[in-house]
């Protein structure tokens, strides 16, 4: 799969955003549908601003459910449902690619 990204913006409790880092900001992420569900190793950076970038790349396409949390508690409207959908083959996006074509025919 691709790297996806999500961006959480810190928020005061009278809903203004705060403008600096240093909170702990985690996030985990498995899927929603299998027996033994699969985990997905999520990053989030602080990037300084009041904002952390978290970065996941998921292996197969299903749905997940992505838990985000401050400190031990769990930020507005997490766990979040993501959906990931297969990407269609396009035959005219599609290349072949060599180093080496040569071969022998006939003898």
């Amino acid at each position: 799969g691709e790297e996806a990204t999500f961006t959480v913006q810190m928020r005061m409790s009278n809903g203004i955003n705060r403008f600096e880092g240093g909170r702990q900001v985690t996030a985990t992420m498995q899927s929603a549908l299998d027996d033994i569900p699969i985990t997905v190793d999520v990053s989030v950076v602080d990037n300084g601003d009041g904002t952390y970038t978290g970065r996941y790349t998921p292996r197969r396409a299903t749905s997940y459910i992505l838990t985000v949390r401050l400190g031990d508690t769990e930020i507005l409207g997490s766990p979040f449902s993501v959906n990931m959908r297969p990407m269609q083959t396009s035959a005219q996006d599609s290349a072949v690619t060599t180093t080496n074509l040569l071969g022998v025919v006939g003898e």
